[in-house]
């Protein structure tokens, strides 16, 4: 199980689209930006994590913004964001389709 800052975190087995979808516009806007920050605010990142984490062990559930915002930024939040971006990454269709055996 991944780790941050010494505690365990337990990401979801699916992303609930009820989460995810409303989120796809900024997600798009911000692999836009130069600064993706500016795009993906406090809000944002607390449904992303709520979106894709199940449990942790820090304070608080990962769905209360509160518990979220009270992580420290730099060796918690930061690290944590990192890991459900790179899960995303890897979850996100690259737009190449794989392709099909054909029988003749």
């Amino acid at each position: 199980m991944p780790e941050i800052n010494g505690k365990q975190v337990i990401f979801r087995d699916t992303l609930p689209a009820s989460i995810w979808w409303p989120l796809m516009p900024k997600l798009a806007e911000a692999e836009k930006s130069a600064n993706p920050i500016a795009v993906l605010d406090l809000p944002t990142i607390c449904q992303m994590i709520a979106g894709s984490v199940k449990s942790w062990e820090f304070a608080g559930e990962p769905s209360d913004p509160e518990a979220v915002g009270a992580l420290d930024t730099f060796t918690e939040l930061a690290p944590l964001i990192k890991m459900v971006t790179q899960r995303i990454t890897e979850r996100a269709p690259s737009g190449e389709a794989e392709s099909e055996p054909t029988s003749r």
